[in-house]
């Protein structure tokens, strides 16, 4: 694998070897939980900087940023997948016939293998032929009848691949280089480089006139694991189900194991997925170490390590002058969770839930009780000692394949092991213990008698 950001920034001969006409293009894809926002948040406070000392242009993805560009980006990522079935069925073809399988997305279907072929030759190929008679044919091959009806302009989303192609496409006669920072284009999505037909209809007019470096970023995988189970169960919305940690961990290492078999089991760490799958289509990958603590915080690494010709806002970075961003704030799931358990076992009366808003409410009135009537926190329970341990075996055997010549160094391998003790010590890897909570008689009697009162009063409130 290339050599990772431990690495002083490029080599002359790496710069060298980049050298030419074309502009650099700098694409990162994330993966998810591992410092996306606050990248992306500090390129943004620097995007003036970047321009005017280095000719680097950041085409933004920023939560303060709400611009056009934030809609192309958006199109990019997630419009495509959704549209992409209409084309097909306009032009009388099936998606069913080249979908491919990303064995990442065993994740949302919790740990639990799925047949790709059947289901996309279930939801595609036979709905397309059975629900929806196909148009006339029209002539030439595939990437020919595409071309066509892009030309037509039907699709809403077409305006925003057009604004970002002719953008781009305006930077590069101008002579200035690129950044972007995406993670859907990680995962997730169907415009991925493993999904060869739709990234050869649409990536090549986007990216072959540039000169693409595609950056990763690393977290070590017993800190990412905790941190994508809070993101995946907070998104899920009532009536959808939040996972315990223990299931949600229980049901990813069990899908490992499976994967082990098949030779596929490094994929489960993101951070390899990505790697492998955009280092088969781009000859310059880089990885973002987030442990070496030498290179500065995340934006400092990115701009001084995967970014060539950057040597002057590199410098700004690394002075006192410049202040990363305030991380994100994790939301804690324990009062969700609570919720939710005590309305599966009947101790909260089924109509008070009608909405997410007031499973909202019930969480925030549930958290109130506990705050009013309780002096102690929640008694917890943690994983078990040979998960845990299965979790720091895993998280070494992914650090020496992605980062072979870091991993050798004493001290970097002695930085996970003390890492990983300090995961425990934190008890990151615990969670409420529900079935002693409610085992409680004033839980039960605040969830069936006084929970819709608490509920009145903190709206009477607001």
């Amino acid at each position: 694998m290339e050599a990772t950001t431990h690495e002083n920034n490029f080599s002359e001969k790496q710069s060298a070897s980049l050298q030419g006409e074309k502009q650099h293009l700098i694409l990162h894809v994330g993966p998810p939980k591992t410092g996306t926002t606050t990248l992306q948040n500090s390129l943004y406070q620097i995007k003036e900087k970047l321009l005017n000392m280095d000719n680097y242009y950041y085409l933004a993805r920023s939560e303060d940023a709400k611009s056009m560009e934030n809609k192309w980006m958006y199109w990019v990522s997630n419009e495509i997948g959704h549209e992409f079935r209409t084309y097909l069925r306009d032009i009388g073809e099936s998606e069913g016939d080249f979908l491919v399988k990303d064995d990442f997305e065993v994740y949302l279907n919790k740990g639990q293998a799925i047949d790709y072929d059947k289901k996309w030759r279930q939801m595609s190929y036979i709905d397309t032929k059975k629900r929806h008679k196909k148009k006339e044919n029209r002539k030439g091959d595939f990437k020919e009848k595409v071309k066509d009806l892009l030309a037509e302009n039907k699709y809403k989303s077409l305006d925003h691949y057009h604004d970002l192609f002719s953008n781009l496409n305006k930077l590069r006669e101008d002579h200035q280089s690129v950044i972007i920072s995406a993670e859907q284009f990680c995962f997730n999505n169907k415009l991925l480089p493993d999904n060869a037909r739709l990234w050869n209809l649409f990536a090549p007019p986007l990216l072959e006139n540039w000169e693409v470096i595609v950056v990763v970023t690393y977290r070590r995988y017993y800190e990412w694991i905790t941190s994508f189970y809070y993101q995946e169960n907070l998104q899920r919305f009532f009536p959808n189900r939040k996972e315990t940690m223990e299931s949600f961990i229980m049901n990813i290492l069990e899908q490992s194991r499976s994967l082990k078999k098949d030779g596929k089991w490094l994929h489960v760490h993101p951070t390899f997925h990505a790697y492998t799958k955009y280092k088969n289509h781009f000859d310059h990958v880089k990885i973002i170490n987030l442990h070496d603590v030498k290179q500065g915080d995340i934006a400092t690494n990115f701009i001084c390590n995967a970014v060539p010709n950057a040597d002057h806002t590199c410098s700004y970075m690394k002075s006192s002058t410049f202040k990363s961003p305030i991380l994100r704030k994790s939301t804690g799931l324990d009062f969700h969770l609570l919720v939710q358990i005590a309305f599966d076992r009947k101790y909260i009366q089924m109509h008070l839930f009608e909405s997410n808003l007031i499973y909202d409410q019930a969480v925030k009135a549930t958290k109130r009780f506990h705050e009013e009537s309780f002096e102690d926190e929640f008694s917890y329970k943690c994983l078990p000692s040979d998960i845990t341990d299965e979790i720091l075996e895993m998280s070494q055997a992914f650090e020496k394949e992605l980062l072979p010549d870091w991993y050798q160094i004493d001290e970097n391998r002695k930085s996970l092991h003390d890492g990983f003790q300090n995961v425990l010590k934190e008890q990151r890897f615990c969670e409420p213990d529900y079935e002693e909570i409610l085992s409680k008689s004033e839980w039960r009697n605040f969830f069936s008698s006084d929970l819709n009162r608490y509920m009145v009063e903190d709206a009477l409130m607001e």
